[in-house]
């Protein structure tokens, strides 16, 4: 079973995405003693336990302990409604504007929020952005390899799951690296002839946003999003919900990841 979860709070994400964490996932359905616990844990466990406590992921019961995130599911009479009335909207719409209702149909989340998902599929929505530029990618796995799946990881100084492309760029800035994106992307719209090859134009390669020689863009280049009529009624369902759904519709659309630039958004 998945954990999924987002949070604000830097030294909870990194505690949960721990081997501590995991280790003590397993432990907690025996629902153990705090004894038990620092046996196997070691010496850092009741101050782990206190952060994990006072954010609602373990509860503490009679001096036992035990995860207290709910397990969630999606039935499926929700996901055949959704996902037949959506690829009926489909039908007949270029891929550009599929791409942007996808990406919308996950762009209102909770803040912060903990489960654990016993389905098969989802969907993971990561955005890097500066002033005059938005990308974001929808992606089967959470650690794909796109753009802003990498300045995740960096954030979370992960860069270990992207090897090659860092040791092209490196800890790059977001904000300076998309500056050179939006050079590359600018002068292939307005239908420069020759590009000078930099590691910025070999690390868009990498993340799928251009390839060949005259280089072309094989992402979705948008100046504002298309409407999406039933945002308001989708809304309405569960963050996990309509991970899922969008999940379901990336495998139907054969894609396991979709990236998508706004400018000026």
């Amino acid at each position: 079973m998945e954990f999924i979860f987002k949070t604000k709070d830097p030294q909870l994400d990194k505690l949960l995405r721990s081997s501590f964490f995991f280790e003590l996932r397993k432990l907690l359905e025996e629902v153990p003693t705090l004894r038990r616990l620092k046996e196997v844990l070691g010496s850092k466990t009741e101050k782990n336990l206190e952060k994990l406590i006072d954010n609602g992921v373990v509860e503490r019961k009679d001096r036992r302990y035990s995860l207290s995130v709910p397990v969630v599911s999606v039935e499926e009479t929700v996901l055949e409604k959704w996902e037949n009335s959506l690829l009926d909207f489909f039908d007949g719409k270029k891929q550009t504007e599929i791409f942007s209702i996808l990406e919308q149909i996950l762009a209102s989340e909770p803040s912060e929020y903990f489960y654990q998902f016993s389905g098969e599929d989802d969907c993971y929505r990561k955005t890097v952005a500066n002033n005059e530029m938005r990308v974001i990618s929808l992606s089967l796995k959470e650690w794909d390899l796109t753009l802003p799946c990498y300045f995740d990881a960096l954030s979370r100084e992960e860069e270990e799951r992207y090897t090659e492309v860092y040791d092209l760029i490196g800890d790059v800035s977001s904000e300076y690296y998309l500056d050179q994106v939006q050079v590359v992307v600018e002068k292939i719209l307005n239908q420069r002839r020759r590009i000078r090859p930099t590691i910025f134009v070999e690390s868009m390669k990498f993340f799928g946003l251009i390839e060949k020689d005259p280089l072309v863009l094989t992402t979705p280049v948008l100046k504002e999003r298309f409407p999406v009529p039933f945002i308001e009624e989708i809304d309405l369902l569960e963050i996990w919900e309509r991970r899922t759904i969008v999940a379901r519709l990336l495998k139907r659309l054969k894609q396991e990841n979709v990236t998508i630039i706004y400018f000026n958004l």
